[in-house]
């Protein structure tokens, strides 16, 4: 899952944000601190949202209103700012599974994930057509 999120630890024509959110009982700080290592690159910003702020904006802004979108990946284009709310973005995937406002036809898992993962990396880095 990193190589396809990530690509080339050198290659840093592009950036991550990472936002880890409590959906789980489990999650918190400490866990998304440890989790975050894994993802140690230049290029990779980590940013902690305990009170679901941002999984709430994206959510809201793909039509899901209420909702808090967690395991959801979004590609956004270089020229793409992001004030207030969440802009469209330019490709997007996710793991929510039958969620009404959540495409179906962006749903992926598993290794299938991973592979349209890192085909959508390089096709928006040019790499692809």
């Amino acid at each position: 899952m990193h190589e396809a999120v990530v690509g080339d630890a050198l290659d840093t024509s592009f950036s991550v944000s990472l936002v880890w959110i409590p959906m789980l009982e489990s999650d918190n700080e400490t866990a998304a601190r440890e989790e975050a290592t894994l993802f140690a690159q230049p290029m990779v910003r980590h940013f902690w949202d305990a009170d679901r702020q941002v999984g709430s904006a994206v959510a809201r802004s793909l039509g899901g209103p209420g909702d808090a979108a967690c395991d959801i990946y979004l590609f956004f284009a270089p020229d793409i700012a992001w004030i207030g709310e969440p802009p469209s973005p330019t490709a997007w995937l996710h793991q929510l599974g039958d969620r009404g406002w959540a495409d179906p036809g962006r749903y992926r898992t598993g290794a299938d994930l991973v592979e349209s993962l890192a085909l959508l990396r390089r096709q928006l880095l040019g790499a692809e057509p």
